[in-house]
């Protein structure tokens, strides 16, 4: 904020854009070409932009604003939704962000009771309640097999829905 009383003011401000670079990891396995959308943390001004790892899940951006920035990861496989993480403070030139997630994986099979054989037209509902998070998202398995990302502590509560079948739920609780 710039006061302005009844002489004249005179301000200046300075945008010092610097260089940030980062990589992702999961586990021990990187998220090579994964996406990245960067935007600032809670309270800031709102702007977005997107980045892409390289094959060594690698990335580089221009940034604009210091502090503290929150990337929404999407993996290039399709198990289970976006990861959320919240930078240290930025504003060095350069600035290193090294985003690294807990690997941790639900894995389950969709069957028949009788003969195991993978049942067709199922749609999987999850439902996320984590610290950081809460939200859904459905899943529909086509081999009988899925794989959810569940980085976060919470509750994951799954919800499948066949035809001919009674609704089935399953929740999973999962803690250090």
């Amino acid at each position: 904020p710039v006061k302005i009383a009844g002489e004249d003011v005179e301000e200046t401000v300075a945008i010092k854009p610097y260089q940030l670079q980062g990589s992702v990891m999961f586990g021990d396995d990187r998220m090579a070409n994964s996406e990245l959308e960067i935007s600032p943390a809670r309270g800031g001004p709102t702007w977005r932009t997107r980045v892409k790892t390289d094959a060594a899940a690698e990335f580089t951006a221009v940034a604009w604003q210091p502090g503290r920035l929150h990337a929404f990861v999407k993996p290039v496989s399709e198990t289970g939704g976006l990861l959320l993480a919240e930078s240290p403070e930025l504003g060095a030139d350069p600035s290193e962000w090294k985003i690294a997630f807990r690997k941790r994986i639900i894995h389950g099979r969709i069957v028949a009771k009788e003969g195991g054989a993978p049942l067709q037209n199922v749609e999987l509902r999850l439902e996320t309640t984590t610290d950081s998070s809460r939200g859904y998202t459905t899943l529909r398995p086509t081999s009988g097999e899925y794989e959810i990302l569940a980085w976060e502590n919470g509750t994951y509560d799954l919800t499948l829905t066949v035809p001919d079948y009674p609704v089935q739920q399953k929740t999973i609780e999962l803690a250090e």
